[in-house]
């Protein structure tokens, strides 16, 4: 495969908003630091990576869950893994038992920049209706299959809901507790059974993954690889047109911030179809409020590794 990496220019700032704690002492900048992280060529890991401390906090497959439910304890929205572009439809009915077929619904995907009242299936309190999940693909195409989902009661931070496949067999139910220390808690239908994939909500700043970006014109759910952010006081801007190397800390308050789980997103690299290869925009360049209060500069070098197998993003940043 061809690598292309073009000169490294970029431009990245950062303000703090007025509810954030101020930082008890002065800030050193930081060192430029180049990393990479090796999502595998089909982009089969999730990898959580904290800025700060430039590592790498944990890694999972993306199979090893299939929905995830809002952990705070003020939030009840339950999403789904876009990663395996799994997507849901809700039903007119509320029985269970008599709902056996996918006849007549409608299947919306969680849009890629996390809105709450963009996701398929949203809060749970909204109704009781059962609900089809389609979870989707694994990284060698092959589906997943379908369930059948309803949420019962949510009581003293416990989800309790039960789900089966559409004819009724494979038949469980279970409960989701809440912990406040995460974003989310994560459920598996393969191992009926809930488990913990993101990090603490203070211990990581950006996910490298596949997610589903809704195209429109028309509308077409795809799967994309690249960065989403943590929903936890992050929030990114990008610059186009200023040099990476010039940036600093001074220059970030002229920047428009977004929360937007996908304000990193994809496009820093193109997918050439007539050559078959990823090209680097290095000049794309993004500037990350942590949940701390640091501010970083990043972009993004390449995409492959020293053998030539896509799938491993190396970018470098700095805090500034």
């Amino acid at each position: 495969m061809r690598r292309i990496i073009f000169p490294i220019i970029a431009l990245v700032l950062i303000a703090c908003e007025q509810e954030e704690l101020p930082l008890a002492a002065p800030v050193t900048e930081g060192e430029v630091i180049i990393n990479s992280v090796n999502m595998t060529e089909t982009y089969a890991d999730q990898v959580w990576f904290d800025l700060g401390t430039n590592t790498e906090v944990s890694r999972n497959l993306k199979t090893d869950w299939d929905i995830s439910f809002d952990a705070s304890d003020s939030s009840n929205f339950i999403y789904l893994n876009s990663g395996l572009a799994a997507k849901a439809a809700i039903s007119p009915t509320s029985d269970f038992n008599s709902l056996t077929s996918t006849s007549g619904l409608t299947f919306k995907s969680d849009h890629q920049t996390g809105i709450k009242d963009s996701l398929a299936i949203g809060n749970w309190e909204n109704h009781n209706k059962v609900i089809v999940i389609d979870r989707g693909y694994t990284p060698k195409g092959k589906s997943m299959g379908l369930i059948k989902i309803q949420f019962l009661t949510i009581k003293d931070g416990i989800y309790s809901f039960k789900y089966a496949k559409l004819d009724g067999s494979d038949f469980h139910e279970a409960t989701v507790a809440k912990n406040d220390l995460y974003n989310r808690i994560a459920y598996s239908f393969t191992n009926h059974t809930p488990i913990q994939i993101e990090p603490l909500k203070t211990a990581y700043d950006i996910c490298f993954t596949q997610y589903t970006h809704i195209f429109y014109d028309p509308i077409n759910p795809y799967l994309v690889t690249g960065v989403l952010l943590n929903p936890y006081r992050t929030k990114v801007a990008e610059d186009r047109t200023t040099a990476f190397k010039t940036i600093d800390l001074a220059s970030t308050s002229a920047y428009t911030f977004s929360t937007d789980q996908d304000a990193i997103g994809y496009e820093w690299k193109y997918f050439d179809l007539n050559d078959n290869t990823f090209t680097i925009y290095p000049e794309h360049v993004f500037i990350l409020n942590d949940n701390e209060g640091y501010t970083y500069k990043l972009h993004f070098l390449d995409f492959y590794d020293d053998n030539g197998i896509k799938g491993t993003p190396t970018f470098e940043f700095k805090r500034l």
